[in-house]
């Protein structure tokens, strides 16, 4: 006012300030929360993200993170499942090591496919080719 603008253009001006304020902020959480990378970070960032009022799309790659995470997380369990399995199996008995190793195989290519990280699976993959090595040699044992 002091700058002789027109009351009515200030106050239109102050209203946008009112309601882009907090979705800024909320938009910084979500920023925050694609770095976490972590499903509780996301579903905050969510509740954050529908109570600024964010924008359809904006939510909705919330939601498809979440649901990716997720399922990331969930095939990481049957990657360890699968390795503490092959672990107990008959190491002796080229049947069970191969089952072993196929549904090892078998969860490492899911996680790939939900997009985990191949460093992150490093371990089952190194799992998987000692689980291969030992039925090579348990079929060359088995021929001689």
């Amino acid at each position: 006012q002091d700058a002789g603008l027109d009351k009515a253009l200030i106050a239109e001006a102050e209203a946008i300030v009112k309601e882009e304020g907090p979705r800024s902020q909320a938009r910084q959480e979500v920023e925050a929360a694609f770095e976490a990378n972590t499903v509780d970070a996301l579903k905050k960032a969510l509740e954050v993200a529908k109570a600024a009022k964010l924008d359809a799309s904006e939510i909705k790659e919330i939601e498809d993170a979440i649901k990716r995470k997720a399922d990331q997380e969930k095939f990481m369990k049957e990657v360890n499942a699968a390795m503490q399995e092959s672990e107990t199996c008959d190491h002796k008995d080229v049947d069970s090591v191969r089952a072993a190793k196929e549904k090892l195989a078998a969860a490492i290519a899911g996680a790939l496919s939900s997009g985990v990280p191949e460093t992150e699976l490093a371990d089952a993959e190194l799992r998987r080719k000692k689980l291969h090595n030992l039925i090579e040699d348990l079929k060359g044992s088995i021929r001689v």
